[in-house]
């Protein structure tokens, strides 16, 4: 009998959770973790909140077996001239069509007793965020907002497909990145980008200016998730991550790597 392995396969990001049927879990997951371990290192003047916006996505099946019991929601039709003079619909192949659909999204906010003040926002991108569409024209307006005002910025990108949030300066290839834009450095900001055979990099997480930042590692928190949700045991990692498809070294990489952890016991 073979026992199941519940730890990451990674170092860092799993790019197997990137796939929609574990993203949304993983992403409010990730927010409430972060809440739990960083709460309680704050000074005490701050305190830590999840919040909750709706952005509007486009859902698409998840992957093919998502969609092998799934009827069609429109056939595509021709018309032809029925025998009294009626239009009559032939169904020439059934599609699925991508519909809106309202997404939950949590992100924290650091904030300062006892006025309330929000100090610090973090936010983890949604799919929503990173393809063309509504959704990252919100979070952009959003985004920006938040740049031109007093309040510390950290966004953490852990989705490998979609477009990069904007930056004036040029960012080498990588998979991920996580940004820091402290209110006192703009319009610098840190930049933590790294790639799926690396550590997800710690970071510190800004208050304000006068207040020792904290030191953030979420990493062996993402580590703990594939324990207690026990992803192995729904991933298929018999075949690629989803797309983007990794360059040929890292799947490479991703394979050598699959294989060591599968072969360990």
């Amino acid at each position: 009998m073979t026992t199941m392995r519940y730890d990451n396969p990674f170092p860092g990001m799993n790019p197997y959770l990137e796939q929609p049927r574990f993203w949304p879990g993983l992403h409010n997951d990730l927010i409430a973790q972060m809440r739990t371990n960083l709460g309680p290192q704050l000074p005490p003047q701050y305190r830590m909140e999840i919040n909750e916006r709706f952005e509007l996505d486009v859902v698409w099946p998840a992957d093919d077996a998502d969609t092998r019991d799934i009827l069609p929601d429109l056939s595509v039709t021709t018309e032809r001239a029925g025998s009294a003079g009626v239009a009559v619909a032939d169904a020439a192949g059934g599609v699925l069509v991508a519909t809106p659909a309202p997404v939950r999204v949590t992100y924290l906010e650091v904030r300062r007793a006892p006025d309330d003040q929000v100090v610090t926002v973090v936010e983890i991108l949604s799919p929503s965020n990173k393809l063309p569409g509504s959704g990252r024209a919100d979070y952009i307006r959003k985004r920006e907002d938040i740049l031109g005002s007093p309040v510390n910025l950290v966004e953490i990108d852990l989705l490998r497909a979609g477009e990069p949030m904007p930056l004036t300066t040029p960012v080498p290839h990588c998979h991920y990145r996580i940004l820091v834009s402290r209110e006192q450095w703009r319009p610098s900001a840190r930049l933590f980008p790294f790639m799926v055979w690396d550590a997800i990099p710690k970071f510190r997480l800004p208050l304000l200016e006068g207040d020792e930042p904290i030191e953030a590692d979420i990493g062996p928190l993402l580590a703990a998730m594939h324990h207690t949700a026990r992803y192995n045991m729904a991933v298929n990692y018999e075949v690629p991550p989803p797309g983007p498809a990794l360059e040929p070294e890292c799947q490479r990489w991703v394979q050598k790597q699959l294989s060591a952890f599968q072969g360990a016991k």
